[in-house]
């Protein structure tokens, strides 16, 4: 779903006010559909999946965070697989 909603960001959003050629179709409408769609899926999915998705998503949030707050590029959480 972000990844639609960015998509139609930057390309409807933003690209409008660079002045950017518009087409409506492809730069915002299917976009909007997409997001849709995956937001009807996501609805329709039990509470077990909702649930895991959720844990999944917040813990690629929390390395995230922490890649970028070391400033090291490299997560600490990152397992080292060199036979150094």
């Amino acid at each position: 779903m972000g990844v639609n909603f960015a998509c139609f960001w930057q390309f409807s959003v933003i690209a409008k006010k660079a002045g950017g050629e518009r087409r409506l179709l492809r730069d915002a409408i299917l976009p909007l559909i997409g997001f849709a769609f995956c937001g009807v899926i996501w609805f329709n999915l039990n509470v077990h999946a909702k649930t895991v998705g959720g844990i999944w998503f917040r813990q690629s949030g929390y390395s995230t965070w922490d890649t970028r707050r070391t400033g090291s590029g490299r997560s600490r959480w990152m397992i080292d697989f060199s036979d150094n």
